[in-house]
């Protein structure tokens, strides 16, 4: 492992730190602005990401941010950019490299990803201008992923990851499970079990050692048409699924963060509490940690609302939803069980 790649994934896995995936495209950032009411637009786009890293002590809980390719180009927080200035605050910063979802082989509910061609070039690029790690991500159903599609999605995805540590970035691999639906848990489990191995085996063709990457997946839980289990409950079911999978010890990745996956805030908290409490309880050895987008997000657009006049309430607003993970962290907060 080159001192590169140890340096950043040890950076990332600081012990009470967690990671922000700003990494939205302009248009979805563009609906989510819209959902709080809040006008759309590259200003607006700007000024909301602007906020969001330029908040006082952003570095005591986040180790690292995932920017979209734009930003990480082109945004700047004052007159630095924005790469640059988190990296000055010790926060490693990262790059969303795919290029999004395009339907599998003509099918309706299947998409892959598209993203390869060039990459190898962008990885250096993004080296060269300081990154340090990459992601990518594949979405995939609960229901009906076949195993043609699976083997497709795991070899692009072993793809980019040798792409990425042949630049000296670590790669995020994100095997999104899709939640919205009414399906089980146990259908949940068993995509994942179908999921992962195909991803591990990927890796290995292409002589990835995992130990270099990173995972980062949805939690083991029921889909959210029907509400979503206790935060004891889902920890319980993603970590016998793990270790089902063999993920935990040195033949599985250096680390697993966690997705929302259109979880609400206090719900996504809750299952990151409670999971690092039980896999401290139960000897898992692969750190744990979360990336999430919306969970941390929603209180700062809720307090914003575009407006210039509630911006330090939206900071404050952004300072305390982080605070209150990490405490939930700690343990120092009981974490309230969620849905049924």
């Amino acid at each position: 492992m080159s001192t590169t790649i140890e340096h950043v994934l040890k950076t990332i896995f600081q012990p009470y730190k967690g990671i922000l995936a700003a990494d939205e495209r302009p248009s979805s950032m563009d609906r989510r602005l819209q959902e709080y009411g809040i006008a759309d637009g590259d200003a607006m786009r700007s000024r909301y990401r602007e906020i969001l890293f330029s908040t006082p002590n952003l570095e005591r809980t986040i180790s690292g941010v995932i920017l979209s390719e734009d930003t990480f180009a082109q945004h700047t927080v004052g007159d630095v950019l924005t790469r640059d200035f988190l990296r000055e605050l010790g926060i490693a910063v990262g790059v969303k490299v795919d290029g999004g979802l395009e339907s599998y082989a003509g099918s309706d509910t299947l998409q892959k990803t598209k993203g390869l061609a060039g990459l190898d070039d962008r990885c250096k690029q993004y080296r060269e201008q300081g990154a340090g790690f990459t992601k990518w991500r594949s979405a995939i159903p609960v229901v009906g992923a076949t195993d043609d599609f699976i083997t497709t999605v795991a070899t692009d995805m072993a793809t980019y990851a040798y792409h990425a540590l042949q630049n000296d970035l670590v790669p995020i691999i994100e095997p999104e499970l899709l939640l919205r639906g009414d399906h089980t848990v146990e259908a949940t489990a068993e995509t994942f079990t179908r999921v992962l191995p195909a991803v591990l085996a990927a890796l290995a063709e292409k002589k990835c050692n995992p130990q270099q990457c990173i995972l980062k997946t949805s939690f083991i839980t029921d889909g959210l048409t029907d509400g979503v289990l206790s935060a004891d409950e889902t920890a319980k079911r993603t970590l016998a699924v793990f270790r089902e999978t063999k993920l935990d010890g040195n033949k599985g990745f250096y680390g697993i963060v966690f997705l929302s996956g259109g979880l609400e805030s206090k719900t996504a908290i809750a299952y990151i509490q409670r999971i690092k409490a039980l896999a401290e309880q139960e000897a898992f050895k692969t750190p744990l940690s979360f990336s999430y987008a919306r969970a941390l997000q929603e209180p700062v657009l809720l307090e914003w609302k575009g407006e210039e006049t509630n911006v330090l309430n939206a900071q404050l607003a952004f300072t305390q939803t982080l605070q209150h993970a990490i405490k939930k962290y700690k343990g120092i907060e009981e974490a309230p069980r969620c849905g049924a």
